[in-house]
């Protein structure tokens, strides 16, 4: 076995089996908020004045909100954007804790493109996105979310 190839076998052997960014992060904590909150995600596309598409992005980590987006959609969902980010690193930090590589750049859909993804599968990593994200951040932070339902349910009976 030559050098490089021994070098690479090292490196596949010893790369993590799951891989994600920060990016969708962000998107499946805004998906899980935005259900908690009983809101579809046209309710929150119509607030936000954009596109289905647009907004279906955002949710998948395909791309991210500018500031004055966010800060709008902290209106929206009734809750800080201290509280979102908290949201999304103890994300990030269980799903280390669970073998997840989150890469800090690039968008989900870099990872989920056919030839990176099929990279990717062929060298025993996973790219984690779409439901499978979704349904892991959902059980991190379940707790959170339990919280901040019953903090807006009772915002909205005492309006």
């Amino acid at each position: 076995m030559s050098q490089d190839t021994k070098s690479a076998t090292e490196l596949l052997k010893n790369a993590p089996l799951n891989v994600t960014t920060e990016q969708a992060i962000v998107g499946a904590v805004i998906a899980k908020l935005r259900e908690a909150r009983g809101m579809t995600q046209k309710d929150v596309v119509e607030k936000m004045e954009t596109s289905e598409s647009a907004w279906s992005r955002v949710e998948k980590g395909d791309t991210s909100l500018s500031v004055v987006e966010f800060n709008r959609l902290t209106k929206i969902l009734g809750i800080s954007s201290d509280e979102i980010l908290k949201l999304v690193d103890e994300s990030k930090v269980a799903l280390i804790a669970k073998g997840v590589d989150v890469k800090s750049t690039g968008a989900a859909k870099d990872w989920k493109g056919s030839s990176v993804a099929g990279g990717l599968t062929s060298t025993g990593m996973l790219p984690v996105y779409g439901t499978l994200l979704f349904g892991l951040v959902g059980g991190v932070i379940g707790a959170g979310i339990s919280v901040y339902k019953t903090l807006t349910d009772e915002q909205d009976k005492g309006k």
